[in-house]
């Protein structure tokens, strides 16, 4: 439009070559756009001769105000310049120097804008340089390794090439999986080859195990990602060299592992310890169990002396003796065989039923029992008739002091895990520990009738309860919380040692995962303990 006002074709030529030689866009404005040379169309994305016809809004969203108040009529030398706002083509804007002038057109105002397109080139290239030079800081600053690849190593920061050994020419050459140790060499090569091919995975951490330019095996936290480099993915990934922290860890779980064992053996040495405590008083048990059989053996000696000499011996005689003394001498073996299991340790956690563990346990108790005239009494609420009955079950041990009414607990339903042995000291303990309470109770006067153990074995919640409840007086309101104290007794020292009930507690929820506590209940102490059936843990944590 510009060119066909000239006045000749050729001068219009020359002009037009002339505006766009001089490196400059150039558009003139006349309420829409009138002219615009190659430059300014190239630079803003426009096809030839598509900028002509288009309002000064479309491409200036910003600066068209301006643009306006040239071509006021009022206004005959406008002249502005500075830096404008250009919408390109596909909408993105970006900030150009130019100068805005009025000029005369057809005796009208018009308004032309000249401007510099390398501006933007320029900024582009002073963002990307200062991006860089950020990325540079950051990087080569990190105390984490940072690395970048495609199929092989593409850039790596002074804290990575210090880590691995390597100098970055030497990388560029290698892949991103020849320095990770053969254990996870595998697995992260197919990583790499998928997250080349575009895929993102949402474990971003992770260890691995990687071996340096000299041999040296370092372990290293990584955090991995794809992200696109010239078209092309690409990974990045930081390292954080934990070597020193998993040295420190495998030295810890060694000493955890160090002191378990340790405070294992310590245990075992104390239960040992506590049954000891136990002996004066089993001895005696077992003298008194002894002492009848021990009779009665005497007297058969002297009795077949007797016949011998009067002549009146048999077949039946010789035969009467020979079984009345095994079945005496198989008692008494039966009994160093309680004690004999009692005191060798469990070696290994078993399932067993409460039966195991309690009839022998009583067996060995019986006789302390009646030597003190103490009654046990045994119950149990574990099942119910079909009419709603209770099922009674009368386990006989052969004392006349121990009464059982109870559903039978060797049942396959009412098992527990753990050391068996142990477990009998658990309630030898507590039953010791009753006859004692018991035994001060009657010295002081405070008790005038028989001494009575009541064993309650029951359902709670789905998980085993035994409860020991004795008619000793029970336990000062003070005194409660420090029970289970190692070393803590109110007997005088030739009477405890106080390891008894510290070893409960300890077998109970260090070795079976239960739950002891004590309390007092209407005549005298009451021990509860809470196991889990079967060989399911919990948590001893809580009170019962």
């Amino acid at each position: 439009m510009i060119g066909e006002n000239c006045s000749s074709g050729s001068n219009a030529a020359l002009l037009i070559s002339i505006l766009d030689s001089i490196g400059k866009g150039i558009l003139v404005f006349n309420g829409r756009v009138i002219y615009s040379n190659s430059i300014a169309e190239t630079s803003l994305g426009y096809p030839a001769g598509s900028l002509e016809g288009k309002d000064p809004s479309e491409i200036f969203p910003v600066d068209s105000k301006l643009l306006s108040s040239c071509l006021f009529e009022e206004i005959y030398d406008c002249e502005m310049a500075g830096e404008f706002n250009f919408q390109t083509a596909s909408g993105a804007l970006i900030a150009l120097k130019g100068e805005i002038k009025s000029i005369d057109f057809e005796g009208k105002n018009a308004c032309m804008v000249i401007f510099d397109p390398n501006t933007s080139l320029d900024r582009q290239v002073k963002k990307l340089a200062e991006t860089e030079q950020l990325f540079r800081i950051l990087t080569e600053n990190s105390f984490a390794g940072i690395y970048i690849y495609k199929d092989k190593y593409i850039y790596a920061n002074p804290e990575y090439l210090s880590k691995t050994g390597y100098t970055m020419e030497e990388l560029k050459q290698m892949t991103p999986w020849e320095i990770v140790h053969e254990d996870d060499r595998r697995f992260v090569k197919e990583n790499v080859l998928r997250r080349l091919a575009g895929e993102v995975f949402d474990q971003k951490y992770h260890e691995r195990k990687i071996i340096t330019k000299s041999g040296e095996i370092r372990t290293v936290r990584v955090a991995t990602n794809t992200v696109m480099i010239d078209g092309e993915f690409a990974g990045i990934g930081s390292t954080i060299d934990i070597s020193d922290l998993k040295e420190l860890q495998n030295s810890l779980e060694e000493k955890v592992r160090e002191e378990t064992i340790k405070r294992y053996e310590q245990e075992q040495l104390l239960v040992q310890q506590s049954k000891l405590a136990e002996m004066g008083a089993m001895l005696r048990s077992i003298a008194h169990q002894w002492k009848q059989p021990l009779s009665a053996v005497s007297m058969l000696l002297q009795d077949l002396v007797r016949t011998y000499d009067a002549g009146g011996l048999d077949k039946e005689y010789i035969d009467w003796v020979h079984n009345t003394s095994t079945e005496q001498i198989s008692y008494m073996t039966e009994t160093v065989k309680d004690f004999m299991d009692f005191l060798r340790p469990s070696k290994e956690r078993s399932l067993f039923t409460i039966e195991d563990a309690l009839w022998p346990t009583l067996k060995i108790f019986s006789h302390q029992a009646i030597s003190h005239d103490l009654r046990i009494e045994m119950k149990c609420d574990w099942k119910k008739g079909k009419n709603g009955s209770d099922v009674k079950h009368v386990k006989n041990i052969g004392s006349p002091n121990v009464l059982i009414d109870c559903e039978n607990c060797g049942r396959s339903d009412v098992h527990i895990e753990g050391y068996r042995n142990e477990f009998m000291q658990v309630l030898l303990n507590i039953f010791n520990n009753a006859k004692d309470a018991i035994e001060s109770s009657k010295k002081q006067g405070r008790l005038t009738e028989s001494g009575r153990i009541c064993v309650h074995i029951g359902d709670s919640n789905g998980r085993i309860s035994i409860d020991i409840e004795d008619n000793g007086g029970g336990i000062p309101e003070h005194l409660l919380n420090k029970i289970f104290d190692p070393y803590f007794t109110t007997k005088s020292s030739e009477h405890g040692s106080g390891i008894g009930l510290y070893m409960v507690r300890a077998i109970v929820e260090n070795s079976m995962g239960g739950k002891v506590c004590v309390r007092n209940g209407e005549s005298g102490a009451v021990f509860s303990i809470i196991l889990d059936r079967h060989a399911k843990s919990i948590s001893a944590a809580g009170s019962c």
